[in-house]
C-alpha cells in the first residue's frame, strides 16, 4: 500500500470514529420538537449541531416509542432517552462482598483459588 492509500484510509477511519458521537438528551428533544413542527432538516442541525441523518432517526425512534405530534407537541424523556445496552451486566455488590469474604484462607491456611471461589459462589471464575 502506497503512503497517499495509507493517509486516506486513515482520514477515512478517523472520520468514521468522528461521526459516532452519542447527542444529549436535551439535543434529541430539541430534534424531534423542531421536526414536530415541520422546521427543515437543514434548519434543525444548524441549531442543535447533529447531522441530517441523525436528526432522521432519532425522530423515527421517538415515533416508534410513542410520540405522536398530531396528539401533543410536548417531547418526554421516555421518547429521546438512550437505549439499555446488551452486553455483560455488571456484578451485584452482594456478589463483590462474597468474593471478597472468601478470598481469605481457607480453614488450612491455603489461599483459595479463582476456580475454588467461582465455583463456590456459582459464578463464572473470570468473575472473581
Amino acid at each position: 500500500m502506497s503512503e497517499s492509500q495509507a493517509e486516506s484510509s486513515n482520514t477515512i477511519s478517523s472520520k468514521k470514529q468522528a461521526t459516532k458521537q452519542s447527542w444529549e438528551i436535551s439535543q434529541r428533544a430539541v430534534a424531534v420538537a423542531c421536526k414536530a413542527i415541520k422546521m427543515k432538516n437543514s434548519e434543525i442541525t444548524i441549531l442543535t449541531g447533529m447531522p441530517e441523518r441523525t436528526i432522521q432517526s432519532v425522530y423515527k425512534k421517538a415515533r416508534k416509542r410513542g410520540f405522536d405530534p398530531s396528539m401533543s407537541k410536548v417531547v418526554l424523556d421516555a421518547y429521546v432517552i438512550d437505549a439499555p445496552r446488551s452486553g455483560r451486566p455488571p456484578i451485584s455488590d452482594d456478589i463483590k462482598k462474597q468474593v471478597e469474604s472468601k478470598v481469605q484462607r481457607d480453614c488450612y491456611g491455603r489461599k483459595k483459588s479463582c476456580w475454588q471461589i467461582g465455583l463456590e459462589l456459582g459464578i463464572s471464575p473470570m468473575s472473581v
